[in-house]
């Protein structure tokens, strides 16, 4: 079984100095998206992480998304509601989740987290956030059904043929052109695409690893929230796609 990659560990000086650095800008950083990693204990196989990939962060940041919704998605397509723990490790950690006594035996392809974020007003426009999640193993890949949020509200559906990845962003239940889309490989080497109009991105002969895919998508809707205004909605949906091998991720 793999292991979370859930701590990062730094020399001496360098740890404390990142450390205080986090706890001081890591509620303004603009790097920090949900990811959703499956792979952990048996008793809790699912990781939720807040941060630049999954990786554990500042612990301090983990109630800011404490009111996630997150989802288990069985081989038929059904939903399972997953609750939430901390796992702290010093100053970083991340959240892990299990399934539940009736739901012990379940083997998850597909997990979904939805976050609502709320109201901020960061810059000259206040806007609401969103972050959407999900985590797709390759034998998940054989079942299109899967791939097919019915949760989220901007979602990234990823489709693999012999020579590419095809990656469509869909809002709403329909496509989204202009988003920007970026892809991270295990070497953290990112490429930026932007879709399509029919909501498609294209990367030619991926590799068998593991990808970090980040989409942005923002709705130029404007409103008010608990007293709250907002002049747009963020919506920022993250894809982690293990494409080696599926039996690791169980």
């Amino acid at each position: 079984m793999r292991s979370f990659n859930s701590t990062r560990r730094l020399p001496g000086a360098l740890a404390l100095l990142t450390t205080g650095l986090l706890l001081i800008f890591g509620s303004i950083a603009q790097a920090h998206f949900v990811w959703l990693d499956l792979g952990g204990t048996k008793a809790k196989p699912v990781g939720m992480y807040f941060g630049e990939a999954t990786i554990s962060d500042s612990a301090s940041l983990l109630d800011h998304v404490k009111q996630t919704e997150l989802y288990g998605r069985d081989s038929e397509g059904n939903y399972h509601r997953l609750t939430m723990e901390k796992q702290v490790d010093g100053q970083l950690g991340h959240w892990v989740a299990g399934p539940e006594q009736k739901d012990a035996e379940a083997s998850w392809k597909v997990l979904e987290a939805v976050c609502d974020y709320g109201v901020l007003a960061k810059g000259d426009a206040p806007f609401q956030l969103w972050y959407h999640a999900k985590y797709a193993n390759k034998e998940a890949l054989s079942q299109p059904a899967l791939l097919r949020s019915e949760k989220l509200g901007l979602d990234v559906i990823p489709t693999l043929t012999d020579d590419q990845l095809q990656l469509e962003v869909r809002a709403g239940g329909k496509p989204v052109a202009d988003a920007e889309v970026v892809i991270s490989d295990e070497a953290d080497k990112a490429t930026t695409l932007q879709t399509d109009a029919k909501g498609l991105v294209t990367l030619a002969q991926p590799e068998m690893i593991r990808y970090h895919i980040r989409a942005r998508h923002i709705d130029p809707v404007a409103g008010e929230r608990e007293g709250k205004k907002y002049d747009s909605i963020r919506h920022y949906s993250t894809l982690v796609l293990d494409l080696g091998d599926a039996k690791a991720a169980q």
